[in-house]
């Protein structure tokens, strides 16, 4: 017996829907991801079991340089030394699913792969917010502009010039380089972590001194990591991208209707 279709079919895949089954691809799709990358600017240190949950860390304070000369014959007065103390308190975080035996024997994400993975995004990404909240909690600010944080405007966006300004700062209050020798003003680098948007500012600022023009006419390595968009160090500042911003609402400064502005 043969089946002729004469017409408009009258049994389709909308009227036996019923025998349509569904195929699922077993290779799940990405993730959205956020890079963590705030670790750059930390220093990791270990604690040793049963060793209670505040390290506390000592900065030999450094001496007022002599400008005096010494009195013949007299001993000088002596200076003490002095030192000051830095704490921090070991946190716990975490969190958790069940699973059901029957799921995983049934479902067709074999072996929890997607799962295990999931939860591993979930960690990494909680101590990167960890680490950026508490960086920015309580640091000294800097603006782009002269008037403060009300009078930062469209304008105001991310130069290497505001770079420069950053790394002078930190220089002027001799804080230390990464990797730069002790005792030493040469070598190293300062770090700094910029969002998304700085970041693409940075790579579009025409002014001198850019990133484009620092790299393009330096070396082949250079012109890689213009077309890569990869700053790398600037201004005397490693710089890395991160795409954790720093919402609105942790800055907790409820008074201010406070924008973003990037080009």
């Amino acid at each position: 017996m043969t089946l002729v279709v004469a017409g408009p079919a009258s049994s389709t895949t909308s009227t036996l829907s019923a025998e349509m089954s569904v195929y699922y691809d077993k290779v799940f799709l990405d993730r959205l991801v956020m890079e963590q990358v705030y670790n750059f600017l930390a220093t990791k240190k270990a604690l040793p079991k049963n060793a209670g949950k505040t390290i506390s860390f000592t900065r030999q304070t450094a001496f007022t340089p002599k400008t005096t000369a010494l009195t013949e014959g007299t001993n000088p007065t002596g200076t003490p030394f002095s030192s000051a103390s830095v704490t921090a308190t070991v946190a716990e975080y975490g969190d958790f699913d069940t699973i059901s035996s029957l799921f995983e024997m049934t479902s067709i994400d074999a072996g929890l792969k997607e799962k295990a993975d999931a939860m591993g995004q979930y960690a990494g990404e909680s101590i990167d917010t960890v680490l950026r909240n508490t960086m920015f909690s309580g640091a000294t600010a800097q603006y782009v502009g002269a008037g403060g944080l009300t009078g930062v405007g469209s304008t105001d966006v991310m130069t290497v010039a505001a770079l420069r300004t950053a790394v002078l700062a930190l220089k002027v209050a001799k804080a230390p380089k990464f990797d730069a020798p002790v005792g030493k003003v040469a070598g190293g680098a300062y770090r700094a972590v910029v969002d998304s948007y700085g970041y693409d500012d940075l790579m579009g600022d025409s002014a001198v001194g850019n990133f484009t023009t620092t790299n393009i006419y330096a070396s082949n390595e250079g012109v890689t990591q213009v077309k890569n968009m990869e700053i790398k160090r600037l201004a005397g500042c490693d710089v890395v991208e991160s795409n954790n911003v720093l919402s609105v609402e942790l800055l907790e400064l409820p008074q201010l209707t406070l924008v973003m502005y990037h080009s």
